[in-house]
C-alpha cells in the first residue's frame, strides 16, 4: 500500500510540473527538458526511465520501481518500460508481478520469441510444467534454430518422464549442432531411456567414438584421419574433434569434406564463416560465398545478413548495407540494437534525420540505455542543433551522471 501511495504521489508531482497534460505526448519528451547539466531530479517520462535504469544498476529497486510504476501509470503499453521493470521483480522474487508484466509484454509483442521463452522460465519456476512446455514450444515456433530452446524443452520433458519427447528434442539439437560429441553421447543415453532399438543406441555410441576417439583408437598422425567413406554426420563430428585439438586446418578439411557430401549443411557453413571471421581469411576462405549460401538456405536468419554486412567492403555499396539493415529490423523488430546499428551507419552517411528516427525506436525499446541518447546528441550535432544536442546529452547523463567524457562535452554546449 505504501508503495502505491508513493507512486501516486510521484505521478501527481510529475503531472503538476507540466503546463499541459503530458499523457498525449509521444514518449520523446527530452525535447521539453530544461537544459540543466546536473538533472538531479528527472522531470519527464523519458528521463524517469533513464533514471530508473541508473537506479537498477546501483541496486536501488525501490526508487527504480517508483519511477517505472509512475511511467506505466501514464503509458501502460510502453513495452520498453515494462521490460525494465522485470529486472527488479526478478531480483526480489516478485513472481506474481513478473507474470503480470510478461503477460502484458506477450500481448504487445506476440511474435517475439523471447517473451514466450521468459514466461516459460517463470512457469517452470512455479512448477507449472505443462504451461512452461506450451510457452517454450511457441518460442521454438518463432525461433526454430534456437538450440537452447530445444535443450530446455528436452530437459523439462525428461523431468516429466517423456523420454520420447526428450529424445526428439535432442535430435533437433544434434541437427543444429552436429559437431558436438557431447550431444551425441546425450542422444545415446536418451535413446536408451526412450526405448529406442539397440541399433539406434549403437549408432549414436559409434558416432560418439568418431567425435571423441579413445587414445588407442586415434591415428598417430593427423594425416591418417581419413575421410574415406564418411558421411556428413561423421565428418562434422571429426571437425568438432579437430576443434578440441586446436587444429584449424584439419577442422577446415573435415568441414569442406562434409560440405562436399552435403552442400547445404548449415552448421558446417556457419562454422567455416566463423573461422574466416576469427582468422581474417577473407580471400582464402571466401566467406562471402558461404554467407550468400546461408541466406539462400534460410533467409529468416538476421545474423546471416549481419555477416554479409561485415564482409561487404565499405563504402563500396552503402545502399546494399542499408537494405540488409532494413531486413534485419524487419526480422527482429524488437531488438533495440538493430536500430542503433543502422543509426550509427546513417550518421556515417551524414543522414542525421534518419539516424534520429532510428535512435528514437531504439530508445523506446531500451529506455535506460544512455549510450543511445549520447548517440542521439551526435545526430543533432550533425544538424547543428546545439540546444537539442545539449538536451539529448542531458538525457544521457541521467543514466551515466559520472561519465567524464560526456560531462566535458556538455560543458562546451549552451
Amino acid at each position: 500500500m505504501a508503495r502505491m501511495v508513493a507512486a501516486r504521489s510521484l505521478i501527481a508531482v510529475l503531472i503538476a510540473s507540466f503546463p499541459v497534460p503530458i499523457w498525449p505526448q509521444t514518449g520523446y519528451q527530452y525535447e521539453e527538458m530544461a537544459p540543466d547539466p546536473v538533472l538531479k531530479t528527472p522531470a519527464t517520462l523519458d528521463s524517469m526511465m533513464m533514471r530508473a535504469g541508473y537506479e537498477q544498476r546501483h541496486r536501488d529497486c525501490l526508487d527504480a520501481g517508483l519511477h517505472i510504476d509512475a511511467v506505466l501509470a501514464l503509458k501502460p503499453d510502453w513495452a520498453g518500460a515494462r521490460e525494465l521493470r522485470l529486472y527488479c521483480e526478478r531480483q526480489e522474487e516478485r513472481r506474481v508481478e513478473e507474470m503480470d508484466d510478461l503477460n502484458k509484454l506477450i500481448d504487445l509483442q506476440q511474435d517475439y520469441w523471447r517473451r514466450w521463452s521468459d514466461r516459460a522460465d517463470l512457469h517452470e519456476k512455479n512448477l507449472e510444467q505443462q504451461m512452461a512446455l506450451e510457452d517454450v514450444s511457441r518460442a521454438i515456433e518463432l525461433l526454430p534454430w534456437g538450440i537452447d530452446l530445444y535443450i530446455r524443452r528436452g530437459d523439462w520433458k525428461e523431468k516429466l518422464q517423456d523420454y520420447g519427447g526428450a529424445f526428439a528434442d535432442a535430435e533437433e539439437v544434434h541437427r543444429l549442432a552436429p559437431e558436438s560429441v557431447r550431444q551425441v553421447k546425450e542422444m545415446a543415453r536418451l535413446a536408451l531411456l526412450a526405448g529406442q532399438s539397440e541399433p539406434v543406441v549403437a549408432r549414436y555410441r559409434k558416432l560418439a567414438e568418431i567425435g571423441d576417439p579413445k587414445p588407442e583408437d586415434s591415428p598417430r598422425k593427423d594425416d591418417d584421419l581419413s575421410t574415406a567413406g564418411m558421411g556428413s554426420e561423421e565428418l562434422t563430428l571429426r571437425a568438432g574433434y579437430a576443434l578440441t585439438l586446436g587444429k584449424l586446418e584439419l577442422e577446415l578439411k573435415f568441414l569442406s569434406a562434409a560440405l562436399a557430401v552435403q552442400p547445404g549443411l548449415i552448421p558446417a557453413l556457419e562454422r567455416r564463416v566463423e573461422i574466416a571471421r576469427m582468422e581474417k581469411q577473407w580471400i582464402a576462405l571466401n566467406p562471402r560465398q558461404d554467407v550468400e549460401r546461408l541466406i539462400e538456405l534460410n533467409p529468416k536468419r538476421a545474423d546471416y545478413y549481419r555477416f554479409r554486412i561485415e564482409f561487404r567492403p565499405f563504402p563500396k555499396d552503402p545502399e546494399a548495407t542499408l537494405r540488409d539493415m532494413g531486413t534485419i529490423i524487419r526480422l527482429e523488430p524488437y531488438e533495440a540494437r538493430n536500430y542503433y546499428d543502422r543509426a550509427y551507419f546513417e550518421l556515417g552517411l551524414k543522414d542525421p534525420d534518419s539516424a534520429i528516427e532510428d535512435l528514437r525506436h531504439a530508445i523506446d525499446l531500451d529506455p535506460s540505455n544512455a549510450q543511445y541518447c549520447y548517440r542521439l546528441s551526435k545526430a543533432y550535432a550533425q544538424k547543428k542543433a546545439l540546444l537539442t544536442e545539449a538536451l539529448a546529452l542531458n538525457w544521457a547523463l541521467i543514466g551515466e551522471p559520472d561519465n567524464a567524457v560526456w560531462l566535458r562535452e556538455r560543458a562546451k554546449l549552451p
